[in-house]
């Protein structure tokens, strides 16, 4: 039974307070001393000495109806800490708070009764009494509580100090007077601070944070709105890490996906937030340990382009290849990666050099993709080709002047209209441009643009440089001794200094041949034959034949078992590696004509006679 007098009942709703209780017939006789927390003296309550959170709520209800409230506080944090989801819990503490700081305030003690009524809001924040009371001790204070100015520096202040209580309940306000992303961004912040303490705080934040994204943002705050969602993003990647180690692989994948997304929104708005992008490649590894996916790969690969991390980024798209070469994301990721390559003083020569030998074998099949030229078109003005550079510019203005942002910024530049390379412009065009038969590059017969009609698909082949007085012994003896890395190393030193070196091209190739990295080799190669070192060519078509056996004995596996289809995918694999072997056409001819696609079978047969004659496939 329970039950109390009308007098208790009475005080007890004029502090706005709930006081349940069970029967205390037993209690009822009891005389407890207890201590007023600043009062002097002992007084005697009549509810039993606590043992469960009701009873330390009773307690608390009684120290607050005698103005205890230290001793009110005290009993109504054990009752919430006891049942935490407790309403009446919550709102009773409020309330002790509040009726202790507006007693403070009474006493004109502005700063203690702040102080009050912030935990007060903290622990409440619907309770708009106390935010009225605590408008009143600020002003007590000397300062203009309705400035928003002045609340937003004194949240920022309690920040700094680490009283994340005293600046959550000065943010709520704040938030109220100026409800903007960057405002929402500072509680979420905040209220994700305080969750190391209180977990619950956490999810708070959280929700903050997804508001501040949907709210205005200021032109000039772009940064913090991408700091804001790589917040959202260390929230979702904590959050995966406790569902994986719990055994919830599928609620942490879901999570680390989330994760990922809002770390690249963060990168898009701001490319050298470091913390995103450290966050979304530990979430991608993450990712990788839990579920080794083409997704999740792709995630991966993406995080150390970021970086930039090339050579990772280019093992996670090899990884992805593995699992689903034919995956149109696959191609998207590539051509962001060779961009990113080729744009990027980070990235080696060897890197470089390897990007545009994709690029470059992609425009043969696709001549006319605008976005391919673009990305050689940056590459050959990285290298210094502006020549080639402009030419492939051109092509691609010609097919899509909107592929690129950049596209007309640089042509323009390139073309004399703006900063110029090397600091003069020459008349006609670029740098070093020259002038007379074959007309503006870009025409037929375009310099270094794959493809270009005139010249069946080669690229220009750039006047042989005066080879550099290099000793290249140091290098050639760590061959010999078999010491291939060091060898590499050695040879890459030379490159990084003279890109142009087409012998220490060629001795690079050698090395990683050696090692077995037939697919560096083969870019090695490459470059060396482009400066037309003696053997260079040789060497390319002999590693590229290596490079294709894998292709090849799946193709006559699969032709073996009269799979037509997959024996021609096989073959065309094959001649991605090795795009000018007349071979490999007549075979992928034949397998066409067996399938009966004669117009195919004679492009490929078109395409053998004019390798035959002395050319490239067109």
């Amino acid at each position: 039974m329970t039950f109390y007098h009308n007098a208790k009942l009475a005080v007890a709703l004029s502090l706005g307070l709930v006081i349940i209780c069970q029967s205390y017939c037993d209690a009822a006789a009891r005389r407890v001393r207890a201590g007023t927390g600043g009062g002097g003296g002992g007084v005697s309550l009549v509810t039993p000495n606590p043992t469960n959170p009701l009873e330390h709520n009773n307690r608390g209800v009684e120290l607050g109806s005698k103005g205890m409230w230290d001793g009110a506080v005290h009993e109504h944090e054990e009752a919430l800490r006891g049942d935490p989801y407790n309403l009446t819990f919550r709102q009773n503490l409020s309330a002790a708070y509040q009726r202790y700081g507006q007693s403070l305030l009474a006493a004109h003690k502005y700063a203690e009764a702040a102080q009050k009524l912030r935990t007060s809001i903290y622990v409440d924040p619907e309770n708009r009494s106390s935010d009225e009371l605590l408008s009143s001790a600020i002003k007590g204070m000397g300062k203009n509580p309705d400035d928003a100015n002045v609340r937003q520096h004194l949240a920022d202040d309690f920040d700094i100090n680490g009283d994340y209580v005293q600046a959550i309940a000065e943010y709520r306000h704040y938030v109220r007077m100026k409800d903007s992303g960057a405002a929402h961004f500072a509680l979420g912040r905040v209220l994700v601070k305080q969750g190391s303490a209180v977990p619950a705080k956490l999810v708070e934040g959280y929700i903050e944070m997804r508001t501040a994204v949907t709210k205005p943002w200021e032109p000039g705050e772009k940064n913090e709105l991408s700091k804001c969602h790589a917040q959202l993003g260390d929230v979702l990647k904590e959050l995966a890490f406790t569902a994986r180690d719990d055994g919830r692989t599928q609620v942490a994948l879901k999570r680390m996906l989330n994760a990922g997304l809002e770390y690249r929104r963060a990168v898009t708005l701001n490319p050298l937030n470091s913390d995103a992008i450290r966050g979304l490649i530990e979430v991608s590894r993450e990712a990788v340990q839990v579920n080794p996916s083409f997704d999740n790969h792709l995630m991966l690969g993406g995080a150390y382009q970021l970086v930039p991390d090339f050579e990772h980024a280019k093992r996670e798209y090899i990884e992805c290849f593995k699992i689903g070469k034919q995956n149109p994301a696959l191609a998207q990721a590539r051509r962001s990666f060779h961009l990113a390559v080729v744009s990027s003083s980070q990235a080696s020569p060897t890197m470089v050099a390897e990007s545009m030998q994709k690029i470059e074998d992609q425009l043969r099949t696709n001549p006319g993709d605008a976005e391919l030229l673009y990305i050689y078109g940056r590459g050959k003005e990285t290298l210094g080709d502006f020549n080639g550079a402009i030419a492939a510019y051109q092509r691609a203005a010609q097919i899509n002047p909107n592929v690129h942002p950049q596209l007309q910024p640089r042509l323009t530049a390139l073309m004399g209209g703006g900063p110029s390379k090397g600091g003069t412009a020459i008349a006609g065009g670029a740098p070093g441009a020259q002038k007379g038969a074959g007309g503006a590059p870009g025409n037929a017969g375009a310099p270094g643009v794959p493809g270009a009609n005139g010249v069946a698909g080669a690229p220009a082949t750039p006047a042989t440089p005066p080879k550099p007085a290099v000793n290249y012994s140091e290098g050639e003896s760590k061959l010999a001794a078999n010491d291939t890395d060091g060898a590499i190393k050695f040879f890459e030193g030379i490159i990084d200094k003279t890109p142009t070196d087409g012998h220490a091209w060629l001795l690079l190739g050698l090395s990683q041949q050696k090692k077995g990295d037939l697919d560096s080799a083969s870019v090695s190669f490459r470059q060396a034959s482009y400066s037309k070192e003696p053997g260079a060519q040789a060497a390319l078509d002999q590693v590229n034949r290596s490079r294709t056996e894998p292709a090849l004995k799946e193709y006559s596996t699969q032709l073996a078992a009269k799979n037509y289809v997959a024996a021609a995918s096989a073959l065309r694999d094959a001649i991605d590696v090795a795009p000018n072997s007349a071979d490999l056409h007549r075979k992928l001819a034949d397998l066409l004509k067996l399938q009966g696609d004669t117009k195919e079978a004679d492009k490929e047969t078109a395409k053998a006679d004019a390798i035959e004659k002395g050319g490239k496939a067109p």
